[in-house]
C-alpha cells in the first residue's frame, strides 16, 4: 500500500542551499510512503542509480527511480529518499510552484489534433504494446506493435521508410532500446 500526500512547501534559503541548482521559494511537495520493510543505508545511497536493483535477475531493471529522478531534476525539482531497515520508505519530491497567471482570452475547445502517420511501437510487455497501440490509434495513427525486437526489425527491413516514428522500450531482453535504435539508424542510412 502507498500513502500519497500533496501540499505546498516554502523552501527557505537554508534548505535550498542543500540542493545545487534549486532556488528558495514556493514549491509543491509530493510525499509517497510505502508499507515495506525499509532499506539499508548502502541501498538507500544507490536507489537513484540507473540499473541498480536489489531484485533477482529478470525481476526488475532498476530503471524506474532513475527515470523519476531525471524527470524531477529536468523540471527544476528535487527528490530524496528516506528509509531505515525495518521501517517504511518515503520519497519526498519538491517541484517549484508555477506562478499563477490570469488570462481573459477564451480557452480553446474542440477536438485534439489527429495524426495520420505510421508508428512502430516495440516493448517486451504485451500489455504495454496493446495499451499504447490503442492510445495512439485513437489519435489517428496507424501503429504496428511488437513484443519481439526481431519481428520489429524484420518489418523495418522490408521498408525502412515506412514509419515516421519508432517508440521502443529501453530495457528489453536480448536487445535494449539503444541497440535497436542504432540498428534502425543504420538501416535508414542505406
Amino acid at each position: 500500500m502507498l500513502d500519497v500526500e500533496l501540499s505546498g512547501h516554502l523552501l527557505d534559503e537554508r534548505e535550498a542551499s542543500q540542493y545545487p541548482g534549486v532556488s528558495p521559494g514556493p514549491h509543491v511537495k509530493l510525499v509517497v510512503k510505502d508499507t515495506g520493510h525499509g532499506m539499508a543505508p548502502e541501498t538507500l545511497g544507490r536507489v537513484f542509480e540507473p540499473y541498480f536493483t536489489t531484485r533477482a535477475v529478470g525481476k526488475g531493471t532498476g530503471i524506474g527511480l532513475a527515470v523519476v529522478h531525471g524527470i524531477v531534476k529536468r523540471h527544476g525539482g528535487i527528490i530524496r529518499a528516506e528509509s531505515q531497515p525495518g521501517k517504511r520508505s518515503s520519497f519526498v519530491v519538491l517541484f517549484p510552484a508555477a506562478e499563477e497567471t490570469s488570462s481573459d482570452a477564451p480557452k480553446k475547445t474542440g477536438e485534439m489534433p489527429k495524426g495520420d502517420e505510421r508508428i512502430l511501437f516495440v516493448d517486451d510487455e504485451k500489455l504495454m504494446v496493446e495499451l499504447n497501440q490503442s492510445r495512439l490509434e485513437r489519435l489517428g495513427y496507424t501503429v504496428d506493435g511488437h513484443v519481439d525486437h526481431t519481428e520489429a526489425l524484420t518489418v523495418l527491413l522490408s521498408n525502412p521508410h515506412k514509419f515516421v516514428l519508432v517508440i521502443t522500450d529501453m530495457t528489453m531482453p536480448r536487445m535494449n532500446g539503444d541497440r535497436l535504435a542504432q540498428g534502425i539508424d543504420k538501416m535508414r542510412i542505406v
